[in-house]
């Protein structure tokens, strides 16, 4: 046998304490290593020459590459490809019924671009499953500091768990997010990544879901370009019924402004007798909580003909079902936060 050692000769440097012994390390010691291997371990394979190249045990396959290649075609390239060893990693994870778009710092994105339904990658060295299969990842090397924008667009109804982990060679840290989400409902995270930081990544933190009535347009524009209003009268008469409120709430809100700058004037006037100045901003507040009891019967009155409308459209099946959702949940939303 070629390779075999005397065992007077096994332990020439020290036989390690307790080896023999079990339930203990067995004189072990496991730290980072000197990045080497045994030059007996790494020379003579049967039928192969011995190629010598200075190099470490992380960097030899980079750095040995052209003779790798050369014994495997017969052709020894002109050039190498040389790339970062990367230590660091941002994973981000969706678990149904959703996908997702990642935005770093600088503005590139990966993930899935849900205005032209495709996959995009623009991070180098990244990696994006595809949004396709079972499992839907992004791998992002090296992440840059700064806040991270996390976009979900739900591909169906009920709950789901976004995860984000940061690894390195000491750690992997993981931040969860488990919710509810409706088919073609969106919803937005921020992750903040700091390298100076014990723990680098922060928790995931959804951004406050705020309705208005030029977001609920936006999103009856986006559900009749999905095709989930199929009549443009629709769309229209739905946006109109909008814009009408709209236009009252200003109404309501400059008569508001103009009481509520009276009432202001009036206090600061040292000149007013006490009770007649009592009097005046008794009226006055009486006639700003009518304005304010006006503005809320309107907002039930309109909001109210626009669920009979977007109603008579869902009979008529002019709206889907994931359609009517949204913008059911943006009128809940109107009527109580308007």
């Amino acid at each position: 046998m070629d390779n075999w050692i005397p065992l007077n000769l096994k332990w020439e440097y020290g036989k390690p304490e307790n080896y023999n012994t079990p339930f203990t390390d067995h004189g072990l010691e496991y730290g980072a290593g000197d990045e080497t291997v045994p030059e007996r371990s790494n020379i003579d394979f049967t039928g192969l020459d011995n190629v010598i190249i200075e190099s470490s045990h992380n960097d030899i396959v980079t750095d040995a590459q052209k003779e790798v290649i050369e014994e495997l075609t017969g052709i020894e390239p002109t050039e190498e490809v040389r790339m970062n060893i990367f230590k660091k990693f941002l994973l981000v994870r969706i678990f149904s019924p959703a996908d997702f778009m990642v935005i770093v710092p600088d503005g590139k994105r990966v993930g899935k671009d849900f205005a032209g339904g495709e996959a995009v990658n623009e991070i180098p060295g990244a990696f994006y499953s595809g949004f396709d299969g079972d499992i839907e990842f992004a791998v992002i090397p090296e992440p840059m500091d700064g806040e991270y924008k996390i976009e979900l667009e739900g591909t169906g109804d009920g709950e789901y768990t976004l995860s984000a982990s940061f690894i390195d060679d000491e750690q992997d840290i993981d931040r969860d997010f488990t919710g509810n989400i409706q088919i073609g409902q969106n919803q937005r995270f921020n992750l903040v990544y700091d390298s100076e930081k014990e723990e680098p990544i922060s928790d995931l933190e959804p951004e406050a879901v705020v309705v208005s009535i030029d977001s609920t347009i936006a999103d009856i524009e986006t559900i009749y370009e999905k095709g989930w209003i199929t009549k443009t009268s629709d769309k229209k008469l739905l946006i109109r019924q909008l814009k009408h409120l709209e236009r009252k709430l200003k109404h309501f809100d400059r008569k508001t402004e103009r009481i509520e700058k009276l009432i202001r004037k009036i206090e600061n006037n040292p000149k007013i007798n006490p009770k007649k100045k009592e009097k005046i901003l008794k009226r006055l507040n009486q006639k700003l909580e009518k304005v304010s009891e006006q503005r809320q019967r309107t907002i039930n009155k309109r909001l109210g003909s626009l669920e009979r409308i977007l109603n008579r459209i869902k009979i008529k099946d002019g709206i889907s079902e994931q359609g009517y959702d949204i913008i059911m949940s943006d009128i809940n939303y109107l009527r109580n936060n308007l």
